[in-house]
């Protein structure tokens, strides 16, 4: 999806926090922070994460690893 020299980096984080803000994803990651959104939004919109928690004021969206969740509980969890 992404040819992001980062990416094996933030799939690391992915499934170290499959629930995060963009800034916990770009730190994670060894990312600066302006350079993780575009990054985020291809991960939406090929539905491999989704906005638990819209953005509002200074605070960024909660992103979620749903896949990632459901499959380690065994059972749709979200």
């Amino acid at each position: 999806i992404t040819r992001s020299q980062h990416s094996a980096a933030i799939v690391d984080a992915l499934f170290t926090s499959p629930v995060f803000r963009a800034a916990d994803l770009a730190d994670k990651a060894g990312m600066e922070r302006p350079s993780i959104y575009p990054i985020i939004r291809k991960l939406e919109q090929n539905a491999l994460i989704e906005v638990v928690e819209p953005g509002k004021g200074r605070r960024s969206s909660l992103y979620l690893f749903a896949e990632l969740l459901n499959t380690v509980e065994g059972r749709k969890v979200v």
